[in-house]
């Protein structure tokens, strides 16, 4: 066995050095870059909550983001070194805060600033040279776990070559390695059964290196042992594989008790420890499956099963090594786009094939079969048709096929029949009942507080701006015929399927304000789905389910209005600095809010405006260049619109009139751009509303490059027609291909439904009682304790 054994140079020369080429080693040696490729792929990874790259960032960065428990990484570390793993956050005796460790070792600011200034200088780096610290969210451990480990979070190393899992192992911290799963550190590994997934032989290097049968602290057996998840943990390793192009890898997955199968990490540069706690050389194994075509994941999972598994053979009769689970179970149901979502299911051992609500699985995009099941009833024969359905419970994952059912045929929404369910064990005593409520007054302040709470944490603009979007913009302009290729930072800060949790365990009725509340949680469900769709195949069906698309009317109304007929001609000078702040600040003082001006070097737009609970802060960039009516025009836009309608929002019962009704945009877009066109004549050639429609029209389907050329085609300047394509392509990542995202053409509609409004007679003063939008008006009128509007521009104060 000792000459199959590889060893490093052979591992370097043999597969490490012809395999792994250089931009993919790069992937893997930063956990960053690794974050952005996995979850572009789908492939779930713990969410990042910050990144400090140097010390700039360091003194900025906002303590107070950080949840109750994280992780602090050093993004190009290797062997576990320099990694902090918090699990509580509490107070000083003074009221600073302070953080602990799995060891129970205290941590304030000045010691995270202090580690953090040693990655940064690269003490914890593979190469020892700068790098990146990074926030992520901390696992929770699996129940299945918890009773063959210390503390921390065991992971799962799996070695893929050739498209197949070739060894693996589990890794159980222990008290030596301070609760990580690193064996140099001194855990535990044990080998595992490619086919099974159980556990086979164990082995430990610290204190010294021997083989054992227990965990030196739990004392718990570590040989038969199923690992959860395992043909899931397989199939993902191969994706990694597949979308990394790392030929020869080292895939680390941890199992979270919520979530499943999170990826981690992945390395490049696998060690080999895992032969001994395989008790197995990995050499033989490798020279198995080269050469073999491997054309898919399931081939990928077969071979890897089939070539080297059977060590450890599970056997059917043998009832101990099945999962129990109750009459009711927790289960979570995998929609086609990778996403989870937690139902109540009931245990039906009478049924044969496993059902779901027809509503339910709309919701969750499950895809139909062409094909139907023939069900016997004492009134005669029914068809139900049938859908696919993956699903896990009790850390098995199953897919299968399961029957459509009305609401009124079953309790529960989801029934698992004994198709799916024998190879558990079933308990009737163990249940888990849905909660069931009395009918009782619904609370709108709270429903208000925790929805717009919600919609206020998803400022999804932001999370569309490609982190290489300079790079992207240079090679358009230099390479003929290029579709820019853009990668986004993923989503921090806020647990998104935290928020939606909370979403849907809200509960509405039938009134007024049931259906304004029902309607803006079914928006922000949907704004969540766009953020967790950046970058992805659907993520243009995720724009039009929030914003929808321009009507065939608007396209047509935009094909003969986009250019600008009524130029101004009128010669003006720029306003100094100084003349700018005043005009600004003479504007305010007559409205009596409490404002601040701010001056900033770097905006993105001339003057942002944003609003707290105590002020308003006018953030005005350094360098502004303004003509008196661009100034004009442009405070008429800002202040007479969104900030007098929040501002008289803040007056109303409930702060979703200062947050923001469902779909209020388009009604406060168009007015707007209506109050701007009163007070200023665009004195540019073109409609940019309009082209934002044409732009919007042709990115459905057709490229980057192909809109930009449109645009080109009708005379706008490149440096313009970039910007309008850009801003309808953001959000994909390859911008070679059909897709948009779909929002501005709301700036042309609300424009025109704002024209139809004041044509047919409306009062545009109830427009400004707060952010609601035209649709809205008829609901609102049947509300009480609604005020009139304060706050309104002076051309409508007198307005009879």
């Amino acid at each position: 066995m000792s000459s199959q054994i590889l060893g490093m140079n052979a591992r370097n020369l043999l597969y490490i050095h012809p395999s792994n080429k250089r931009r993919a080693i790069r992937i893997a040696d930063s956990k960053l870059k690794t974050k952005l490729v996995l979850e572009n792929a789908d492939i779930p990874t713990p969410k990042l909550l910050g990144v400090i790259k140097n010390t700039k960032q360091l003194e900025k960065f906002d303590w107070q983001s950080l949840p109750e428990s994280f992780a602090l990484k050093p993004n190009g570390g290797m062997g576990g070194e320099g990694i902090v793993v918090i699990t509580k956050k509490s107070q000083d005796e003074t009221g600073e805060a302070i953080w602990l460790d799995t060891d129970g070792q205290k941590w304030t600011k000045e010691s995270f600033k202090k580690h953090i200034m040693n990655i940064l200088d690269g003490n914890f780096s593979l190469h020892n040279t700068p790098d990146i610290a990074f926030f992520e969210k901390k696992l929770l451990i699996h129940k299945s776990f918890r009773k063959f480990t210390y503390k921390g979070v065991p992971d799962i190393r799996v070695i893929v070559y050739n498209n197949i899992p070739i060894m693996a192992m589990v890794r159980l911290p222990t008290k030596w390695s301070s609760g990580k799963a690193n064996m140099m550190q001194g855990a535990v590994g044990v080998g595992i059964d490619m086919a099974s997934g159980v556990t086979t032989s164990s082995s430990i290097k610290k204190p010294i290196r021997k083989f054992i049968s227990k965990h030196p602290d739990t004392a718990q057996d570590l040989e038969g042992f199923e690992v959860p998840y395992w043909d899931e943990i397989l199939e993902t390793s191969i994706r990694c594989q597949k979308i990394t192009g790392i030929g020869y890898l080292g895939v680390d997955v941890a199992i979270d008790e919520k979530n499943g199968p999170m990826i981690f990490e992945l390395n490049a540069r696998p060690g080999l420890e895992i032969q001994n706690v395989n008790r197995a050389p990995l050499a033989t194994r490798l020279r198995r499956v080269e050469g073999l075509e491997v054309n898919s994941v399931e081939k990928g999972v077969r071979l890897a099963k089939e070539l080297f598994g059977g060590r450890f053979k599970k056997r059917e009769e043998d009832i101990s090594r099945k999962t129990v689970i109750g009459t009711t179970e927790q289960i979570d149901i995998i929609s086609p786009d990778g996403s989870r979502s937690r139902v109540l299911a009931k245990i039906d051992t009478g049924a044969g094939l496993s059902s779901i609500y027809t509503d339910l699985s709309e919701k969750l995009g499950l895809k139909k079969m062409n094909e139907s099941i023939t069900i016997k009833k004492p009134t005669g024969k029914t068809k139900r048709p049938l859908v696919e359905l993956t699903f896990s419970v009790g850390g098995e994952k199953i897919a299968t096929k399961a029957s459509l059912i009305e609401r009124d045929q079953a309790k529960y929404p989801v029934i698992l029949g004994r198709r799916d369910t024998k190879n558990f064990l079933i308990d009737p005593s163990k249940k888990e009942e849905p909660t069931t409520t009395k009918n009782k007054k619904i609370d709108y302040k709270k429903i208000d507080e925790i929805i717009t709470n919600t919609n206020k944490k998803l400022p999804h603009l932001s999370h569309l701006v490609p982190i290489n979007f300079n790079e992207e913009r240079k090679k358009f302009f230099k390479e003929k015929n290029y579709n820019p290729q853009f990668t986004y930072e993923a989503p921090f800060a806020n647990d998104l399927d935290l928020l939606r949790t909370r979403l849907e365990k809200i509960k509405l009725d039938n009134s007024v304000l049931g259906k304004i509340f029902d309607k803006k949680k079914s928006e922000v469900q949907k704004k969540i789905e766009l953020i967790q769709s950046i970058g992805k195949e659907d993520f243009t069906k995720k724009s039009i389910a929030l914003h929808g698309e321009p009507s065939d009317e608007l396209i047509e109304y935009a094909s003969g209005n986009f250019e600008n007929k009524n130029i101004s001609k009128k010669v003006e000078s720029f306003l100094s600095f100084g003349e700018t702040l005043k005009i600004i600040k003479n504007k305010l003082d007559d409205t009596g809010i409490k404002y601040k001006l701010v001056t900033a070097n770097e905006l993105p737009a001339r003057i942002k405006i944003t609003t707290t609970e105590k002020i308003t802060l006018i953030n005005i960039r350094n360098d502004v260049k303004f003509k008196k009516n661009d100034l004009l025009g442009t405070l008429a836009h800002e202040i007479d619109t969104h900030l007098f309608r929040h501002e008289n929002g803040k007056l109303q019962p409930y702060k979703i009139f200062s947050e923001g009704f469902a779909e209020y945009q388009t009604t406060e877009e168009g007015l707007a751009v209506y109050n701007k066109e009163r007070n200023y004549k665009n004195p540019r050639k073109f409609d940019t509303k309009a082209l934002n429609v044409l732009a919007i029209k042709d990115a459905l389907t057709e490229s980057f490059c192909d809109v930009y050329k449109n645009l080109r085609k009708l005379g706008v300047l490149p440096k313009t027609a970039f910007g309008i394509t850009y801003k309808t392509k953001r959000g994909l990542s390859d911008t070679s291909k059909a897709g948009a995202f779909t929002k501005n053409y709301i700036y042309l509609k609300g424009k025109l439904m704002i024209d139809e409004f004041i044509k047919n007679g409306g009062d545009l003063r109830k427009l400004y009682i707060g952010k609601i939008g035209i649709g809205d008006l008829v609901g609102v009128s049947k509300m009480e304790g609604i005020k009139k509007a304060k706050y309104l521009p002076d051309w409508l104060k007198d307005k009879k």
